[in-house]
């Protein structure tokens, strides 16, 4: 664990030094929302095809609600796909979502929260 630590510390410090202290700090938000991205990603794909296709300024925007939505998030951590608040997504996206962007991130939240769902079932079903 010492060895990670200052490994992590090393590299930390090179990025900074590289990158300069803001620049740092954006790589790791963006770092931060990883998990997140590849939601909004997967709703831009929904939408690609269709007469109302998200931008790339609407998948940015969207991965940040997403990733405000978990409670690990807002407080320093990796966003959690499983705490998300979906409601909050859905209010906030749309205020910069198109009616059927909106309806494919509806039906992306529906899918994650039935996936969440599953998982709670098959936990409390496994020999303790």
């Amino acid at each position: 664990r010492q060895f990670r630590r200052e490994e992590m510390a090393t590299t930390q410090s090179s990025l900074e030094s590289l990158l300069g202290q803001q620049g740092y700090l954006t790589l790791r938000d963006y770092n931060r929302t990883l998990a997140m991205r590849s939601t909004a990603e997967d709703v831009a794909t929904i939408t690609a095809v269709s007469e109302s296709p998200m931008t790339g300024l609407q998948t940015e925007q969207l991965t940040q609600v997403l990733a405000e939505a978990s409670i690990s998030y807002r407080n320093g951590g990796q966003p959690n796909r499983a705490s998300t608040d979906w409601e909050y997504v859905l209010r906030e996206a749309a205020i910069f979502l198109t009616p059927p962007q909106l309806a494919a991130l509806q039906a992306k939240a529906q899918q994650a929260k039935t996936a969440g769902m599953l998982t709670q079932f098959y936990a409390s079903r496994a020999p303790h």
